[in-house]
């Protein structure tokens, strides 16, 4: 399903042509809550969460999986409670940061000044290399989750049914339309302002999972943590097009996709290149949808010490929306839909996009842009490949301080080989150097000579290997599906680019964009939707091979397409530097308006649809993409309802909301 990162983009480019178009849009005080409501259902996948004992109501799946990361992160409750990896990171970076800005002011007394801060390093770099230590246990533990809460088949409503299926699956559009028609009636900014964000988030569902659908292999029912991990995937993908679009067209440029040398990757490789892409880390996208004076610390601690999360939601904006949901839904006994579980929700959806979209805590430098200091060899002297310390040209423990006599600059020198030691052990490596660091405090006084062009390149080190250490916490994500990839991690090596003999539909490397950004559609065959997950290991890196259900379909039309063909359906031709205009452009994917009714709208179409699927048929009828979508469903008349489309696509594009019998693999009743 769509992530954060894509639905904003739909907003974003939604708000830009109701803008041209001279039609108002909300203040920019009322912004956040536009981009709460373009969320859309997303953010029934943290629905409910409750983080105190006894709370009522079971968790979401996606808690459960982000529990391990949140508790490392949020440290353990006492008196007084015990930093974790968020604060004590954070610690050290402030201290680093103060570090090179006295090596850069050549302030010796400021340098001494830190002695304090210095002096307690030790005990925190002790302290979060521990906790990294920690971090390789964690992705079983996640896989655990992951395949300890595989979606259940669908079935006829009932109470257990989890709120998350039903936003996405049952009455979408009696829900979503109330939703939108009773904000919209408000006379409080704030609601229309969600409202108008609402439709765009119903539609980036309503045209994005289909497309997923086609990357995965099959719907989030049988596949749920796949649809994640691709989804970061794809979100990396729409972020850095659209926002690397958006730089360019100011002088006349556009992204295009024009076909190399070699047929083997013909029309795949952007110009520019994804390495020049925008990158979600460091956009801060938490930003958007902060209301009521949310922070991560108040959340952080909330979860450590398993107490409520605080409440930042206007009480109008809670009833608004429980009100629509009991009114479509009811209000299933035990379901924990209630004013604290959507409180959470929001907090939980709230602080992931901050952990993954924000520079504050692991930093927004991408792999390829890491710069060593100049002048200042490979790798400092003291540092082996593998992260341990060199002493006297051999590898040896931390040494007995006393014979020695360290410079400001070895101090420096061990507070870089400690980050190194705990980059490393993310990696696998071994952590070293914390001994050394004590001694090198220690032994600091007035006496000190300070070696300032040497101090340079020891600062310049710290900052590289804080980079690494930041960039492993990233892989972390997004090897366990919980974080984007940088642009650059899309590209295919073109040395690597080739399948495997024995499995063709397998391209190396399995995470890059030909693999988890394009839809592979006719060459799907007779292999979707595959059936629900078998797997008992972490492999969902790969395409599904489990048997598919019946009847098999083709779950995106046409051909392969990249995300552009659902976000706004325009692609782009370099006709050369004498062209004018240079660049032209084509919708690929407009909005279906069959007997001038668009096809999201129209009953015939869903009478049509619901037909053919009793029929056995698998009707290849796409909606268009997102924004012509929701530009559409804004300005649909009075009374024109919205339509119970399942916004996970199940099955196939723009299949009618269905219920399967226990067992039974046919559609057989709408809801």
């Amino acid at each position: 399903m769509p992530g954060v990162p894509t639905q904003f983009t739909v907003a974003d480019i939604v708000l830009d042509s109701l803008r041209a178009a001279g039609e108002p849009v909300p203040d920019d005080a009322d912004l956040p809550f536009f981009y709460l409501g373009a969320l859309g259902p997303t953010l029934g996948d943290f629905l409910p969460t409750r983080v105190e004992p006894g709370a009522g109501g079971s968790n979401a799946p996606l808690f459960d999986v982000w529990s391990p990361i949140l508790d490392l992160l949020a440290g353990t409750p006492g008196m007084p409670p015990t930093p974790g990896v968020a604060a004590n990171l954070q610690k050290l970076k402030n201290t680093l940061q103060r570090l090179r800005d006295a090596i850069r002011d050549e302030d010796k007394l400021a340098l001494l000044d830190m002695k304090s801060e210095l002096d307690a390093l030790p005990a925190l770099i002790s302290a979060l290399t521990a906790q990294v230590k920690t971090v390789s246990g964690l992705r079983s533990t996640i896989a655990k989750a992951v395949f300890g809460a595989r979606p259940r088949p669908k079935k006829p409503p009932a109470t257990d049914r989890h709120p998350r299926d039903v936003l996405h699956g049952h009455r979408t559009g009696a829900f979503w339309d109330q939703l939108h028609r009773r904000a919209t009636a408000s006379a409080d900014p704030r609601l229309r302002a969600f409202g108008l964000g609402a439709c765009t988030g119903y539609a980036g569902a309503l045209c994005g999972n289909p497309f997923i659908n086609g990357v995965v292999g099959a719907p989030y029912r049988n596949h749920w943590w796949r649809h994640r991990w691709v989804s970061q995937h794809v979100d990396s993908w729409v972020w850095g097009y659209d926002r690397t679009r958006r730089q360019l067209r100011p002088a006349g440029q556009e992204i295009v996709f024009p076909p190399p040398p070699t047929t083997t990757t013909a029309g795949r490789v952007p110009v520019p290149p994804y390495a020049a892409w925008h990158n979600i880390a460091g956009a801060e996208l938490q930003n958007r949808f902060a209301i009521g004076g949310i922070t991560p610390d108040s959340v952080l601690d909330a979860i450590r010490d398993r107490t409520a999360l605080p409440p930042r939601l206007p009480d109008e904006l809670v009833t608004l929306w429980l009100d629509c949901y009991r009114d479509t839904h009811g209000n299933p006994a035990g379901a924990g839909v209630n004013a604290a579980g959507l409180e959470g929700a929001y907090a939980l959806t709230w602080l992931t996009t901050w952990i993954t979209t924000s520079s504050a805590l692991f930093g927004a430098t991408p792999p390829n842009q890491i710069n060593d200091p100049d002048g200042c060899g490979e790798r400092p002297q003291w540092v082996n490949v593998d992260g341990s310390v060199v002493v006297g040209g051999t590898v040896v423990p931390p040494p007995d301080p006393r014979p020695f006599d360290p410079s400001v600059a070895e101090l420096v020198s061990a507070l870089v080989a400690a980050v190194l030691g705990a980059a490393a052990f993310v990696v696998g490596g071994a952590a070293a150097g914390i001994a050394l660091i004590a001694a090198a405090v220690a032994l600091v006084d007035d006496a000190t000579d300070p070696d300032w062009p040497e101090l340079r390149c020891h600062a310049g080190w710290v900052d590289s290997y804080l980079a690494q250490l930041d960039i492993a916490f990233r892989d972390l994500l997004r090897v366990a599906g919980l974080g984007p990839p940088y642009a650059i991690q899309l590209a295919h090596n073109e040395i690597q680019f080739q399948t495997d003999p024995t499995d063709p539909n397998s391209i190396v490397p399995p995470d890059a964009a030909l693999t988890t950004c394009r839809s592979p559609s006719a060459s799907e065959g007779e292999r979707y939707p595959a059936s629900a997950w078998a797997a008992t290991a972490s492999d969902w890196a790969r395409y599904p091979t489990e048997p598919p259900e019946q009847p098999s379909q083709i779950s995106y039309p046409d051909r392969p397409w990249d995300p552009r063909h659902f976000l706004d359906g325009l692609s782009f031709i370099d006709n050369g530097t004498t062209a004018v205009p240079r660049y032209t452009s084509t919708q690929i994917n407009p909005l279906d308006t069959p007997q001038g009714r668009p096809s999201v709208l129209s009953q015939e179409d869903w009478k049509q649809r619901m037909e053919g699927a009793e029929q056995g048929d698998s009707p290849q009828v796409p909606f268009g993409n997102a924004v012509d979508v929701a530009l559409t469903l804004l300005h649909r008349a009075p009374d024109q309802p919205l339509l119970d489309w399942d916004l996970d696509g199940d099955r196939g594009v723009g299949w009618p909301t269905w219920v399967w019998k226990t067992g039974q693999p046919g559609p057989v009743v709408r809801e």
